[in-house]
């Protein structure tokens, strides 16, 4: 969870993610007022493409609107000439046929009395309609009405059939005049009457147009005798949709295809016509909502792709190659460039140019304090080398002093003094033949002391076996010089007590381990036998038995903060030292310098000087 928030902070906090958010906001304002402007599109389009479908829906319509009101004008005539209906049947047949004749797309016109019986129409035929539940309801209506009539008189075919009520002369209802209108002419009305190209479109793009009375009756289809339920909305009753305005919606139809409807009024509360089209051919001629604003949304998007990039070429890539560059050198790589900043902005240039001289300076000056450094170690090493010889030079001023001195006490002091110079220069030569170090090699100090030692303490009749083993542990010189000295004067002594039984050479040996927890230890250890004879004391013995070689171990032991522990067991003395070593950043170490060790060295070297 926590390497999870760490991404996420990396990925928002970074140059090109921070000024695409910046140009996000910017370009906010910009992207609403698309939208809004969009949607105002879109809303006036949807009610271009409203208009536009009514409009195709009265177009498709107008040939059977004119049939139909042309049959409801006739009923509505004839229904004001009373008078001759009820002269005489010649008289009412004749006028009939007359207005028949007059508009032959109508298969009878008739006089249809309250009782059922006609024997007025333009066929010259009576029929008895007193059992047509059709006739019933035109008859009870009293006012002008649209019906379908699937087998009308005459033709036994399916009519439409537009009533207008008849009056007497009391005003009392007398009938209704009678006015069928055939499908098949309604179809052929559509194809010859129409008024434009529209009229085929409805049914040549998937679309359908019907009509209904106010009773939610069908009267008429595009789509030929053939039932047209199909194209009906599913959860819309067509009794629903009268006294609406001219309106379009969109619904499942019984057919379960999604579909835009159409309706407009006719004749007011009459007659409607309803058209039908594929949603598809609707949103042809309209914009939908989701693709208007996906298209704002999406330039928005576009627009920060195009600025990502263009942060990424002019920014975000030469700062990242300059990043680079600047770790490289960080860790240690010299020779690192910059390239790739030509057409980089002027300010990424500048600073790739000021990261140019900053390496060239830094690198010049680095050269330099390295020669200073170099120079010191050499005078350093100088130093060492005669403060060497100086010590070797006072040990043979030494030497020739105990050669003229009598006094055989006096040789001994001397010569115990003889041995802790030596022992001081064989520090100092350690110091300067160090490779440019401050530090010194135990292994290799503690080493060459032992020799020296042994060599001054062999002689006829003492013999030694000495074994020894050292880590290869770094000291500083202010532990290295007391630790010398308390080896010189520790291995003087056992070199005094040391003896073997029955003559045998006499065991030394010398470790210095480096432990854990920065600590490390001496130890010195000689035989002592009990079956041969004490050895006897010779020039070079150091106190003589006064005490003055134990008081100097625990001074040179204080130096170091060690502590000095002794045992004897088994015919063996044992002397060990155990102490902690000193960080060698004391000693001035250049090996590896890191962090605040570079602050400290530099605070050493200040208060040094």
């Amino acid at each position: 969870m926590r390497e999870t928030s760490r991404r996420l902070w990396r990925s928002t906090d970074s140059l090109g993610f921070r000024l695409g958010l910046l140009l996000s906001l910017a370009l906010l304002p910009l992207g609403v007022i698309a939208i809004l402007q969009t949607v105002s599109t879109v809303r006036e389009s949807e009610a271009r493409a409203q208009a536009a479908l009514l409009g195709e829906t009265l177009l498709a319509v107008d040939g059977q609107l004119r049939v139909i009101q042309r049959a409801r004008g006739l009923a509505e005539a004839l229904a004001t000439t009373y008078e001759t209906i009820v002269t005489g049947e010649n008289e009412c047949n004749t006028l009939m046929q007359a207005f028949s004749d007059d508009a032959d797309r109508f298969s009878m016109v008739a006089f249809v009395p309250l009782n059922g019986q006609i024997t007025c129409d333009s066929v010259g035929r009576d029929f008895d309609v007193s059992e047509d539940p059709i006739y019933q309801q035109l008859l009870t209506a009293n006012a002008p009405r649209f019906a379908v009539n699937p087998r009308a008189p005459a033709i036994q075919a399916s009519v439409i059939s537009v009533s207008y009520p008849v009056s007497d002369a009391d005003g009392e209802p007398a009938g209704i005049i009678s006015v069928n209108l055939p499908h098949a002419e309604l179809y052929r009305a559509q194809l010859t009457e129409g008024t434009g190209p529209s009229s085929f479109a409805v049914s040549e793009e998937g679309g359908a147009l019907v009509t209904f009375n106010r009773q939610g009756e069908l009267l008429s289809s595009s789509r030929g005798p053939e039932d047209p339920a199909e194209f009906l909305p599913r959860d819309r009753a067509l009794a629903a949709l009268i006294g609406t305005p001219p309106v379009t919606f969109t619904a499942i139809s019984r057919g379960n295809i999604n579909r835009v409807y159409a309706v407009v009024p006719l004749i007011e509360r009459e007659l409607y016509a309803l058209g039908t089209w594929p949603i598809e051919a609707y949103q042809a001629q309209s914009f939908t909502f989701a693709p208007s604003v996906l298209f704002p949304t999406l330039m928005w998007m576009v627009s920060l792709l195009v600025a990502s990039a263009g942060i990424s070429r002019l920014a975000s890539r030469p700062i990242r190659r300059l990043r680079s560059a600047i770790t490289a050198f960080a860790g240690g790589d010299q020779r690192v460039k910059v390239t790739g900043l030509e057409r980089a902005p002027r300010e990424i240039r500048e600073l790739g140019m000021a990261f140019k001289t900053m390496k060239r300076t830094i690198i010049h000056d680095k050269a330099e304090l390295e020669n200073a450094i170099h120079q010191k170690e050499v005078l350093l090493r100088e130093v060492h080398h005669r403060v060497k010889n100086n010590l070797q030079l006072i040990a043979s001023i030494m030497n020739m002093q105990m050669r003229q001195t009598r006094s055989e006490e006096a040789k001994w002091l001397m010569h115990g003094l003889r041995d802790r110079v030596m022992s001081l220069a064989t520090i100092h030569r350690g110091l300067y033949q160090t490779t440019g170090l401050t530090d010194i090699r135990a292994d290799e100090l503690l080493s060459d002391i032992l020799q020296q030692v042994v060599k001054m303490g062999t002689g006829p009749g003492r013999r030694f076996q000495v074994t020894s083993h050292f880590d290869p542990v770094r000291l500083t010189p202010d532990q290295a010089v007391p630790l010398a000295l308390l080896l010189t004067e520790a291995l003087t002594n056992a070199l005094k007590y040391a003896h073997g039984p029955d003559g045998a050479p006499a065991k030394l040996s010398v470790s210095f381990t480096d432990l854990e927890q920065n600590r490390a230890k001496l130890v010195i250890a000689n035989s002592a036998g009990a079956g041969g004879p004490r050895p006897v004391p010779r020039p070079g013995d150091v106190d003589g038995g006064t005490g003055l070689g134990s008081q100097l171990l625990e001074a040179f032991a204080m130096q170091i903060d060690g502590t000095v522990e002794t045992e004897e067991t088994d015919g063996e003395f044992r002397l060990s030292v155990t102490f902690n070593l000193r960080p060698l950043n004391e000693a001035e170490d250049r090996h590896a310098p890191q962090g605040d060790e570079i602050e400290d060295d530099e605070a050493e070297e200040e208060a040094t000087e």
